[in-house]
């Protein structure tokens, strides 16, 4: 079985009741089931708890319906690195701003909210940069979500495409 897997994704506060995960046959071009498994929980313990649930997958691709990734100026801004691993500024965003009301004040007091787009959104024309106000709490439970992952299960895209994992994750809109 090829399964396909896709979150879409609330950072708020009762994201528990609005997040759904649709299970997909690749192979029986079949949707196998619909549902919001984290119903009543809220943030972090959701973002906690679909870490939980994406480590004990055996296999498949994920579409999460959240930005994996800020713009590069912003990532420097915030974060102090450029580097394209998306595991290492998960975790340093986390660490440092350790809950979404402080990166929130972070990004405010930078002048950050809704000013970059990331390369893609440009060129693709996605209307809303990763640091819009409200977009930002799905941003930043994505990234406490990675930061969460192992390494060695879960590749994410586009940064790790070259790599081999049971797990692939990747952003959908």
């Amino acid at each position: 079985m090829s399964l396909v897997y896709g979150i879409d994704w609330s950072g708020a506060a009762r994201a528990g009741d609005k997040i759904w995960v649709a299970a997909i046959d690749r192979e029986q071009n079949a949707v196998l089931d619909v549902r919001r498994p984290w119903k009543s929980r809220t943030n972090p313990d959701v973002t906690d708890a679909v870490a939980d649930w994406l480590g004990h997958l055996d296999y498949g691709w994920v579409g999460l319906d959240s930005p994996l990734g800020l713009a590069s100026t912003d990532r420097m801004s915030l974060v102090g690195t450029t580097g394209r691993d998306p595991f290492q500024w998960s975790r340093e965003l986390v660490q440092r701003y350790p809950t979404r009301e402080a990166l929130i004040a972070a990004a405010i007091e930078a002048k950050l909210i809704g000013r970059h787009r990331r390369a893609t959104d440009a060129k693709l024309r996605s209307p809303f940069p990763p640091l819009l106000l409200q977009l930002i709490h799905q941003t930043y439970a994505a990234f406490r979500l990675i930061s969460r992952l192992e390494r060695s299960r879960v590749r994410i895209l586009p940064w790790e495409h070259g790599l081999a994992r049971p797990v692939t994750l990747l952003e959908a809109c």
